[in-house]
């Protein structure tokens, strides 16, 4: 059921925004908030729409996040990540 592991997901990551923010900074400096919502919702979507599911939200959520971070540097907005 899509409905229902949409409504899982949006409730672990209410549960562990905070840590997921905490992780990000250790790895990545400062948290860029634009990506960390893009991220949120390529998960969300990923969720809603994939057949397998996802075995763990948190891990594809970070991948998500550094791919994102990557993509953005390739392009030339490596100042957004300055601390």
């Amino acid at each position: 059921m899509a409905a229902k592991d949409v409504k899982d997901f949006n409730e672990w990551f209410n549960r562990s925004y905070a840590r997921l923010k905490e992780r990000i900074s250790i790895y990545h400096g400062k948290t860029d908030e634009d990506v960390f919502h893009d991220a949120y919702l390529a998960v969300r979507k990923q969720v809603m729409f994939s057949r397998e599911g996802i075995e763990n939200w948190e891990s594809y959520f970070f991948g998500c996040y550094r791919k994102m971070v990557y993509a953005l540097r390739e392009l030339g907005f490596d100042y957004v990540f300055d601390t």
